[in-house]
């Protein structure tokens, strides 16, 4: 039979449990010690900004890698150098006449009034055809095959250190009735980019390894000099985040979402299409040349 003292010892230790447990749930620790920090998350704001950051012209993006194809529609695709928004490119071209084809590689380096310092290598494939038939002369074709063989590149802002490989991918570019302006579709099932990157988030510093892609294109259209006017790209999310916390310590956060990106002629917008109630439905409206956001 219990007695009087065992009986209150036990009512104590069963009360201390219960406190315990409301204090874990309240102040919300984890195996990384210390208390949450409220800063050590991920938002969709931040997870915009790195999507948009890998989709820009100027930040060496999906939209650099169909500006590149674009330019080759009115080229004779010679060896050749050149210079834009301050950075500076060289281009080899072989030309294989048994397929009609166009290999050439890229290279760009140099820095721009966001970009410190960047580098780019790309190798793409070109066919252009004029109705079904593969020529060799781009300004007589109607339409071309744009594949982005591989390539990886780094570049470094204020804010962001990025590296990154791409992601091979096929487009289908073709000449419309309005003169500088095509039609994109995505041939291959995706694009994009394999990201690390470290940067100072909203508080705290982090470090972040991305896989950004696109999947679907919905009626994109570029217009030169401007780049996609109309359209969107759907497109997945995966990241694992590394966030350095008040105490020094780091914890790692996951994001998996799914988003759209809509074009007009001045901005693009993002919309989380999935990732969870905290993504889901958000919206944020970035510069596709320079991927800042807006």
């Amino acid at each position: 039979m219990p007695t009087p003292a065992s009986t209150f010892f036990a009512s104590i230790g069963r009360s201390l449990t219960v406190l315990l447990a409301v204090a874990l749930l309240i102040t919300g620790c984890d195996s990384n010690g210390g208390g949450e920090d409220p800063e050590a998350t991920v938002s969709p704001s931040e997870t915009a900004e790195a999507i948009a950051f890998s989709t820009a012209d100027e930040t060496g993006g999906t939209l650099d890698d169909l500006n590149t194809a674009i330019m080759a529609f009115n080229d004779d695709l010679s060896s050749a150098n050149a210079a834009s928004k301050d950075l500076s490119a060289s281009r080899e071209c072989t030309f294989d006449r048994d397929a009609v084809l166009y290999t050439c590689t890229v290279e760009v380096s140099g820095s721009s009034p966001r970009v410190s310092s960047a580098r780019f290598d790309r190798t793409y494939r070109f066919q252009f055809f004029d109705g079904e038939t593969a020529v060799r002369r781009s300004p007589e074709a109607d339409s071309m095959t744009a594949e982005l063989v591989g390539g990886s590149g780094s570049l470094q802002t204020a804010r962001i250190g990025n590296s990154h490989d791409v992601v091979p991918a096929t487009w289908s570019i073709a000449r419309t009735a309005t003169t500088d302006e095509y039609a994109v579709r995505l041939l291959s099932q995706e694009a994009g980019r394999n990201v690390e990157e470290n940067f100072t988030g909203p508080v705290r510093e982090r470090s972040r390894t991305a896989s950004v892609r696109k999947t679907v294109s919905n009626d994109l259209r570029w217009r030169t000099g401007d780049g996609f006017i109309a359209g969107s790209l759907d497109g997945t999310y995966s990241a694992t985040v590394e966030i350095l916390r008040a105490d020094d310590t780091t914890v790692s956060r996951s994001v998996d979402a799914e988003y759209t990106i809509e074009f007009g002629e001045s901005e693009a917008e993002i919309t989380f299409t999935g990732g969870g109630e905290t993504f889901a439905g958000e919206s944020f409206t970035f510069n596709s040349g320079t991927g800042e956001m807006e």
